[in-house]
């Protein structure tokens, strides 16, 4: 008799287990599309309409304006959109492009709103410098390495 019962209690814990364990995963293969929803409403993200950027490529980061979901937040930060413009100069990027490409990513919830202008212009931010600078900088072939790119850019010169 307590035979049986050992097993019995056995079959339970492991039975509970083995449950456990299924509800946890199928917590967290939604928990992108429930995280920091209240009930059933939609995660929201917001696009600004323009942006100046420091680096070499351009990120969902760069324009992204706002986020309810902070999970999903962290996911589409790291998005890559494409190539920077050279230093001074500026890129458009199509607001249905950036939409299509923020939603092909497997875990963007379908449920999610994505607030987009027809038009996202990328500004690649630049410094200028004066004669007297580039004439101390002609040793160097007027190369400077800004901060935090780390790659040579040329800048330009006022008179």
């Amino acid at each position: 008799m307590l035979e049986k019962r050992k097993k019995f209690f056995t079959g339970m814990v492991c039975f509970q287990l083995m449950l456990s364990v299924i509800i946890c995963w199928g917590l967290s293969v939604n928990r992108v599309e429930a995280a920091g929803s209240a009930g059933n409403t939609p995660a929201s993200i917001i696009i600004r309409a323009r942006a100046e950027i420091t680096e070499q490529r351009i990120y969902v980061r760069d324009i992204l304006s706002a986020c309810t979901d902070n999970i999903l937040k962290h996911r589409i930060e790291k998005l890559l959109l494409g190539p920077a413009p050279p230093p001074g100069r500026e890129k458009i990027l199509k607001g249905p492009w950036i939409e299509s490409r923020i939603r092909s990513q497997s875990w963007m919830p379908k449920t999610a709103v994505i607030s987009v202008p027809e038009k996202v212009r990328v500004v690649r931010a630049h410094q200028r410098l004066r004669q007297f600078q580039n004439q101390a900088l002609q040793g160097q072939g007027n190369r400077f390495v800004s901060p935090g790119s780390g790659d040579p850019q040329h800048f330009e010169t006022l008179q």
